[in-house]
């Protein structure tokens, strides 16, 4: 991989590890509660970091977007609903969510102007 071409990638792989270690995390917890909802915690701070990441790469603000805030809220939420009925169910869940979690990282190229300039 050329060094043109590496920086962009580096948000996804940061989601992609996010989502091994998570559910790693996640299937290694066993019955204990805390540990089962810390998979979906680095799930959703991989989230929000690569989607920080991703906007400084494009000369953006350095913070999150609300998209991504938004993904990894739901990520929690849906991890703790499904924690609390049946805890072996989260590891699968892990996987499903941070496919989800790259929706966040997508951004159009360019800007799109508003109404009022056109």
């Amino acid at each position: 991989m050329t060094r043109k071409y590496s920086h962009v990638l580096a948000p996804s792989l940061i989601v992609a590890a996010g989502i091994l270690v998570a559910t790693f995390v996640a299937v290694h917890a066993g019955e204990s509660m805390g540990w089962v909802l810390a998979g979906p915690l680095l799930l959703a701070f991989a989230v929000v970091g690569a989607d920080a990441l991703d906007a400084r790469l494009h000369g953006q603000s350095g913070g999150a977007s609300a998209a991504a805030l938004i993904v990894a809220a739901a990520i929690l939420l849906a991890s703790v609903i499904v924690m609390l009925r049946e805890p072996e169910l989260v590891k699968t869940l892990v996987t499903t969510l941070g496919a989800t979690g790259w929706v966040a990282l997508l951004r159009p190229q360019q800007q799109r102007s508003s109404c009022a300039r056109i």
